[in-house]
């Protein structure tokens, strides 16, 4: 019988809504031994390190991250920045701030190497513009994007 490669998941964002929901799911699935994936979360520390409360809770939730064996990447961080582009993830996930949705999603369908499924958490963005830009980049009916 053939091993069938991990599932490569990038995980953009790495706040509330990745620890109470994505976290806890995701650890499940690897506890019960489903089907083997790697997750590598990316966040960009610009947004919280200079707020002393963000940052206690941001490192905290990396911290776990780590714990459970998943890969965190800072995308402020030059080196971090440039192993995430080096990806090639079958599936990305954008949970980051809703208004930065679209950029996020945007930038993974600019690459050579789409990933198969990208699904962006609601609201799709806060920008009816950005959301008319990153619909400039589908296909029709685009089964890409979700």
């Amino acid at each position: 019988m053939l091993e069938q490669k991990p599932v490569q998941l990038v995980i953009e964002g790495a706040g509330d809504v990745v620890k109470n929901y994505y976290f806890p799911a995701l650890r499940k699935l690897k506890a019960n031994g489903e089907r083997s994936f790697d997750v590598t979360f990316a966040d960009n520390s610009a947004f919280w390190r200079k707020d002393p409360r963000l940052q206690e809770k941001m490192l905290d939730i990396r911290r776990c991250l780590e714990a459970w064996g998943a890969t965190y990447l800072d995308k402020n961080d030059d080196d971090d920045k440039k192993r995430l582009e080096d990806l090639e993830p079958d599936v990305v996930v954008v949970a980051t701030t809703d208004s930065t949705h679209s950029e996020v999603a945007g930038k993974w369908l600019d690459r050579t190497s789409v990933p198969n499924r990208i699904f962006i958490e609601k609201p799709l963005d806060s920008s009816i513009d950005a959301v008319r830009g990153l619909l400039g980049k589908t296909r029709p009916y685009d089964d890409r994007v979700w």
